[in-house]
């Protein structure tokens, strides 16, 4: 990967920043890095999940029927069938 100018201007100014700082303190913040790439590959991975791939997730469970639902939602006061297309 290439970098532009603008990238490179911006490893620059931080390269001037941290140049200073002592080993261990560019090696806790080489760890950070990386670990902060590796989540985005692994938040790219889980986004990229198609429904598909949860076909049959819920397989065997049973659903209500909308008689069963018309059932429970009785209300005296309201027609639930109002509401029904």
């Amino acid at each position: 990967m290439e970098a532009t100018s603008n990238q490179n201007y911006i490893v620059d100014s931080y390269w001037g920043v941290l140049k200073g700082l002592s080993d261990n303190i560019k090696l806790a913040l080489i760890s950070k890095l990386s670990s902060s790439i590796a989540m985005k590959a692994e938040e790219q991975k889980i986004k990229s999940l198609k429904l598909s791939a949860f076909y049959g997730a819920l397989e065997g469970t049973g659903f209500p029927s909308i008689s069963e639902i018309r059932e429970v939602m009785q209300d005296e006061d309201k027609d639930i069938n109002q509401f029904c297309l």
